[in-house]
């Protein structure tokens, strides 16, 4: 469990890293190809190049899909924020985890406990409420949201499925090769895109790229004892849990009624997942 929460904890320092340096006119490509770049060079120094040319099979045959899944999950998030608004795509994006969820339930029966099962509900409650009060009613399921929600789940059950058939003593290996092909996708955007960019662009990237590594590198390892069912709504309703408390606390970020429900309903609900 301390190697999930140490995951979750990475997971929200990547967006209270982005909202410090959101009110500057950022290249958004440029820090997340700098963001991929540094995750894949932190692997590399963790003995991500030793595991890969000993030819773990998985490395590759895994490692390159996921990697264009991460890549995919940022570009649709970025066009649902701006065609959807940010509360769709926000609750799509995070409602991701079910994907892993159901099919670790199909494929390895991978059961909570009822008080996890509690918990685990809770947690999702928690993320629709907090994400949907921004939402606009009239708007309709649109196949850009199923996308979102199909990208981020299979980038997020790809880590599980390293987990159980590429073993997590080749987990640097296999970041390593995740990140490296979300770059190269993203740097190909940069390219065509053709936006200037600054000091400050990489000295953001950096900044994420490090906690972007080890959200993944801890929770593969979380993987191994704590069921997929309770590991994906502990890590994203613990890491916005999170998020809301030290937006409080750093950005002096105003919590509204929905807010503070939906962190005690999540509190609660990490608590059940525990027990």
């Amino acid at each position: 469990m301390l190697s999930l929460i140490i995951a979750t904890f990475c997971s929200a320092s990547i967006a209270l890293i982005f909202k410090w340096t959101e009110g500057s006119d950022k290249n958004r490509y440029v820090v997340t190809s700098i963001n991929y770049l540094t995750a894949t060079l932190v692997s590399f120094a963790l003995g991500g190049i030793n595991q890969f040319q000993s030819f773990n099979p998985w490395v590759l045959i895994i490692g390159i899909p996921a990697g264009v899944f991460f890549f995919l999950s940022f570009v649709w998030y970025q066009i649902s924020v701006r065609k959807y608004g940010a509360g769709l795509a926000g609750m799509f994006g995070k409602l991701g985890i079910l994907l892993p969820m159901v099919m670790s339930l199909i494929l390895w029966k991978e059961w909570p406990t009822l008080i996890q099962t509690c918990g685990i509900l809770l947690s999702l409650f928690a993320i629709v409420l907090i994400q949907s009060e921004r939402l606009d009613t009239k708007e309709r399921m649109k196949l850009g949201l199923i996308l979102l929600f199909i990208f981020g789940g299979m980038a997020e059950f790809s880590n599980k499925i390293f987990q159980q058939y590429g073993g997590v003593e080749a987990k640097s290996g296999f970041l390593m090769v995740v990140f490296a092909t979300a770059g190269v996708l993203s740097w190909a955007m940069v390219l065509k895109e053709g936006k200037p960019w600054n000091k400050k662009d990489v000295q953001a990237g950096i900044a994420v790229g490090i906690p972007n590594l080890f959200s993944s590198w801890f929770l593969i390892q979380s993987l191994v004892s704590v069921p997929t069912a309770v590991a994906f709504p502990f890590y994203s309703a613990g890491s916005m849990a999170l998020i809301m408390i030290l937006s409080r606390l750093l950005f002096k970020e105003h919590l509204n009624h929905r807010r503070i429900m939906a962190l005690g309903i999540t509190m609660i609900a990490l608590a059940l997942m525990n027990l």
